[in-house]
């Protein structure tokens, strides 16, 4: 019901349009659901300008005004509440609806989706999965298909991103979805990539990745997975399937263990879990491991746990039962930012057969804490272990990449053709190391090239400070910026070297270079220093290259 107050024109006609009179009580035109029942329209007039209506004509409503049906149709579409409404709904092949929500209001699930009146039962491609594909529950062989343009939105699922509920298995569903389309794009018509808007997810459990998807948040700042800090739980956050897995893309993400433990001395707080776990598992053809994958612009804060763990075959525990098809290789990660918590955990660690590794501008840093008036207390033990017992890791590249608040920056126990290039150390006892496997294989071709050690060597002028706060544990041995063990070949070039003062009125047992082996090959040549004394080495032989008309080349 509604009131218009026109005058008539000379030949006592008058005009107005529905729907924008004064409305009377709760009689409202934007409550009228034209998608039901037949509509009539009323009309009653009273001349005095008063209340005492006529009623002049009434009659029925016809097609024309049910273009009106936009509130609940587009374009002579019908609009479905949500997703539990639609499971109700079956349709006639290409018909299409449109769903105004998966479950709440404005939870981003709303969208197209068209009726296709067959779709193979049983399958995991073609599966209800409460998102993207709807089934009757009729149990007909039909099925609605959410129709997507670009890339497939976790909101879809109906994840809630608010830091309360649980979100894992609704990306996941997401993950698995983007995976079969590679399969079943037929049925679909959509793409690989899993997109997750700006939120908290919470993922109780893990996310398992795919070979062929990508997954991209809308900001590493904002996009924030959260484990689950309930309970304990073992595992990690995201793993990967068996088989070899390809072509994986993963973006602009924050990974967050939960609870910050306040001191790693008092062992694990509530999530043991790891973040990211890629072993190289076999598949069906024998083959295994991840290849030709890139990790970009993503944090990792406060796991127990490893941040990064990449196994292969032939890792650190496996002496025997070398498999050559479980490496993984061809992987890059860039602008990767990862703090450990615990002594015993690493932000990146490499065991077993891997190959062609590029980490590009990326962070390992391990914590400081219960800083009191000169105590400065950090965390023992690696930022970074590249380690095998059977099958060496090779060809592993960090460029402007930052090693910092550690006893060691990075660890290498039997590695090849590992380089570091225009990096950043500080904040250490010792900044690279390299060793041989439990076995007896060594490190070689281990590359420290064009970077900056600053405060690296024994902490230089923190020494005192930390050496004070980590008595307990043992505290740290001397330090040195390259620490070269059992029989490891080791090139270190053009670097330079700076602490606030000099080492000899701090510590005078910090080297540059530090060699615990006869039989170790150190090429050292074109580095500079602060003061001269910062150029220490300790167990370094010269080597003869050649001795011509009585003059002797030495290096």
């Amino acid at each position: 019901e509604e009131t218009h107050n026109k005058t008539t024109n000379g030949t006592g006609q008058y005009n107005f349009n529905i729907g924008q009179g004064t409305p009377q009580g709760s009689y409202t035109f934007s409550g009228i659901n034209w998608s039901t029942n037949s509509k009539f329209l009323e009309i009653g007039i009273d001349p005095a300008n008063g209340t005492n209506y006529t009623v002049v004509g009434s009659s029925q409503l016809m097609s024309v005004p049910y273009a009106l049906f936009s509130e609940n149709t587009a374009k002579g579409i019908e609009v479905i509440e949500n997703i539990a409404t639609l499971r109700n709904k079956t349709g006639v092949d290409g018909q299409v609806v449109f769903i105004k929500k998966h479950t709440f209001d404005r939870d981003g699930g709303e969208g197209f989706f068209f009726w296709r009146a067959i779709i193979p039962a049983n399958t995991p491609e073609c599966n209800d999965n409460d998102g993207t594909i709807i089934r009757a529950s009729n149990a007909t062989p039909g099925a609605w298909i959410r129709s997507i343009e670009g890339k497939i939105n976790v909101n879809y699922f109906g994840t809630y991103g608010n830091s309360q509920l649980t979100d894992g298995t609704r990306i996941q569903k997401a993950i698995d979805f983007a995976y079969n389309n590679q399969f079943q794009w037929g049925y679909t018509n959509a793409g690989t990539t899993v997109y997750i808007p700006t939120g908290r997810y919470i993922i109780p459990d893990k996310l398992t990745i795919k070979s062929g998807i990508s997954i991209e948040g809308e900001n590493m700042n904002n996009t924030i997975l959260v484990a689950d800090n309930d309970v304990k739980k073992d595992g990690a956050m995201i793993e990967m399937d068996g088989g070899q897995i390809v072509g994986v893309n993963i973006s602009n993400l924050t990974l967050f263990g939960g609870v910050l433990t306040a001191n790693p001395d008092s062992g694990p707080g509530a999530i043991t879990k790891s973040c990211m776990y890629l072993e190289a598992k076999q598949g069906s053809s024998g083959d295994g491991g991840l290849w030709a994958a890139k990790f970009k612009n993503i944090i990792i804060s406060q796991f127990n746990g490893h941040g990064i763990q990449l196994l292969g075959s032939g890792k650190e525990s496996q002496v025997n039962g070398i498999d050559y098809k479980l490496p993984n290789q061809n992987i890059i990660f860039e602008n990767v930012g990862i703090t450990r918590q615990q002594h015993l955990s690493n932000c990146l660690l490499v065991q077993g057969m891997h190959g062609q590794l590029t980490f590009l501008n990326c962070g390992f840093d391990g914590i400081r804490y219960n800083i009191s008036g000169e105590n400065f207390k950090t965390t023992k033990y690696f930022n970074v272990a590249i380690e095998s017992n059977a099958v060496q890791p090779a060809v592993i590249e960090f460029i402007t990449s930052t090693f910092q608040y550690s006893e060691y920056g990075a660890f290498i126990k039997y590695g090849e053709s590992i380089t570091f290039d225009n990096c950043w150390f500080e904040f250490l006892d010792i900044g690279v190391a390299a060793a041989k496997s439990t076995s007896g294989s060594p490190s070689r071709s281990i590359n420290i090239l064009n970077s900056r050690f600053a405060n690296a060597s024994g902490f230089g002028s923190l020494w005192q400070n930390v050496r004070n706060s980590n008595k307990d544990g043992g505290g740290f041995p001397n330090g040195t910026c390259i620490s070269v063990e059992g029989e490891s070949e080791v090139n270190v070039q053009n670097n330079y070297l700076i602490v606030t003062y000099p080492a000899s009125s701090a510590n005078p047992n910090n080297f540059f270079v530090r060699n615990y082996s006869n039989d170790a090959d150190i090429n050292i040549s074109g580095n500079t220093f602060l003061d001269p004394i910062l150029s220490k080495t300790f167990g370094v032989n010269n080597k003869t290259i050649n001795v011509t008309n009585n003059e002797i080349s030495t290096k």
